[in-house]
């Protein structure tokens, strides 16, 4: 939700869209993604109070990646 027009919005959203890519993301709905990663209909990996972790792993993921 939002104040802001239609037209606003789409012009934010790709402009996150574009700086995430730039920074090395893949995944291109990027936001949709973080939306639905915390249903329990996703049982491999998880967002917590922890952090982001890998269900069947038990383990914490670190959302930084290092750069080579």
């Amino acid at each position: 939700m939002s104040d802001e027009t239609l037209e606003e919005v789409a012009r934010e959203v790709e402009e996150l869209k574009k700086a995430t890519q730039s920074l090395g993301l893949t995944i291109y709905y990027s936001f949709i993604f973080l939306i639905f990663i915390s249903l329990a209909a996703i049982p491999s990996y998880a967002i917590t109070e922890k952090g982001f972790v890998d269900v069947l792993k038990q383990q914490s993921i670190s959302l930084v990646l290092e750069h080579q």
